[in-house]
């Protein structure tokens, strides 16, 4: 497991602002087979997360593909953390990448999670924002290097 932590206060505000606009400029992927390395995540593009459109009526993060990723990588205490940020946008397809936002409901700016899906592959980022002591602390978590993810992907999250 990778993990990264940086100190930011800004780029929790404009992150989802550039994630937005990214998959704006880049088309979508067409005709992924239903027997991805994520189970069927696709399903879920243009969907809540915790909608029930599993094959057993499960939400996004009940797919035994993630489930079985998010202990790996997060501790206890950032999977409370990310368990208690309620509020969830529609899962978004940047190109063959999945991203599934989470934030605390009435402080996005300051206490957000996101989640990214490699389709192509069984790779999965986390990134963990918490305001502690008035400052935002993000905490990366991958199956692999932050580097692997594209450009324009990797500064949607930063300053």
């Amino acid at each position: 497991m990778i993990t990264r932590v940086d100190t930011t206060v800004l780029a929790a505000t404009f992150r989802a602002l550039a994630v937005a606009c990214f998959a704006a400029l880049v088309p979508a992927s067409q005709g992924w087979a239903a027997s991805s390395a994520w189970g069927g995540a696709e399903r879920w593009v243009g969907h809540q997360p915790s909608e029930a459109l599993g094959a057993d009526g499960g939400s996004f993060f009940a797919l035994p593909q993630v489930a079985e990723q998010l202990p790996r990588l997060l501790t206890p205490i950032k999977r409370a953390v990310f368990d208690s940020y309620l509020q969830t946008g529609p899962v978004q397809q940047v190109d063959h990448f999945l991203v599934v936002a989470k934030c605390k409901a009435g402080d996005c700016a300051s206490g957000n999670a996101t989640i990214i899906l490699d389709m192509n592959s069984r790779n999965i980022w986390f990134v963990l924002n918490v305001n502690e002591n008035q400052e935002v602390q993000r905490c990366w978590s991958g199956t692999a290097q932050y580097s692997a993810l594209p450009p324009a992907l990797q500064t949607s999250f930063v300053d």
